[in-house]
């Protein structure tokens, strides 16, 4: 049985990628999973155990992923459009040093392969899907996502650096809007969905709209973020390899309301558009057919069940849902 240590899997990502690999059949592995705190998700299964590791700390990174043959890296600080506005730094220095700390770790504990969630944070802006060739370092990525965009260049960068001059493999996963079940709702620091999934079912009045609501935004469900790393896990050949992973489709910010209208009994009546407070991209949208050529993986969840799901699931926690 394989050992994997999965930093940051008591997150939205890392906790759906515990449950695909736990429950899925087909997979055998010893799963040891890092946490910061309790406010997460934790999934009670003989296959996983729990290790409490500072990444920001080296030694604790040692000592949780020691024996380990493979690692996904999740674990990072992650904010929403509106701190990333006001707060940028905090997405840079606390970043640059956990994943520095995790993957000269991994290559102290001999760890050969490992998967690296990067983001489309770091894709300069285009009209047009992107495909994995697109990055240009030589053009900035948006201003909004400066300081994130950068330090996820970086990592990618870093991961290139330690395949050049060790044994070690990745699999670079270009994640873009994720969303789902443990999932951020702290409206300092959630993404648009589950923002606007809290406004709808808190009965707020009026229920305030910040931004452009015809903005585009590829977006994915966590357990189809789970599927497609679980399905590559088997495939390290090559040194390094990077995937854009998304829906593959445009979703804008209207119409997330409009399934929420749906499914609230609110009305536009209801909503107060405040215009744009963050500098973002007009349109984010992914080109994912390398994935589906490389592995057959596609996206089960679409945007409008993935919405209702989320809806569902925070009508019925919100007393309880901590982050």
């Amino acid at each position: 049985m394989k050992k994997i240590f999965i930093s940051g899997g008591t997150g939205l990502v890392g906790s759906s990628i515990v449950k695909e690999l736990a429950r899925n059949k087909q997979s055998n592995y010893e799963i040891i999973v890092s946490y910061r705190s309790k406010n997460g998700i934790f999934l009670d299964d003989p296959k996983v155990s729990y290790s409490h590791t500072n990444l920001a700390d080296f030694k604790s990174v040692i000592e949780s992923s020691r024996g380990c043959d493979m690692a996904i890296m999740c674990g990072g600080y992650v904010a929403g459009s509106v701190e990333s506005q006001k707060e940028p730094w905090k997405q840079v220095g606390s970043n640059l040093q956990i994943e520095s700390n995790q993957l000269e770790a991994f290559h102290e504990n001999e760890i050969s392969n490992v998967v690296y969630c990067s983001s489309a944070s770091l894709y300069q802006e285009s009209e047009l899907p992107l495909k994995e060739e697109d990055l240009d370092f030589g053009i900035d990525p948006p201003k909004g996502q400066f300081g994130v965009g950068w330090v996820k260049r970086y990592g990618e960068k870093s991961c290139e650096f330690w395949a050049n001059h060790t044994e070690m493999r990745f699999k670079i996963l270009r994640l873009t809007n994720v969303y789902g079940i443990g999932a951020k709702f702290d409206r300092r620091s959630s993404n648009f969905i589950p923002a606007l999934v809290s406004k709808f079912c808190d009965y707020e009045n009026p229920i305030e709209v910040f931004g452009n609501i015809g903005n585009s935004r590829d977006i994915i469900f966590s357990t189809d973020v789970a599927r497609a790393i679980s399905g590559i896990l088997l495939d390290f050949d090559e040194k390094i390899e990077v995937f854009n992973l998304g829906y593959g489709g445009g979703v804008s910010v209207s119409s997330v309301i409009d399934h929420l209208i749906q499914y609230s009994g609110r009305s536009r009546n209801d909503l107060v558009f405040r215009g744009n407070t963050v500098d973002t991209p007009k349109t984010r949208l992914f080109d994912c057919s390398k994935i589906t050529s490389k592995s057959g993986w596609k996206p089960e969840i679409s945007p409008e069940v993935g919405i209702k799901i989320l809806f569902d699931w925070w009508s019925k926690n919100q007393c309880d849902w901590k982050r």
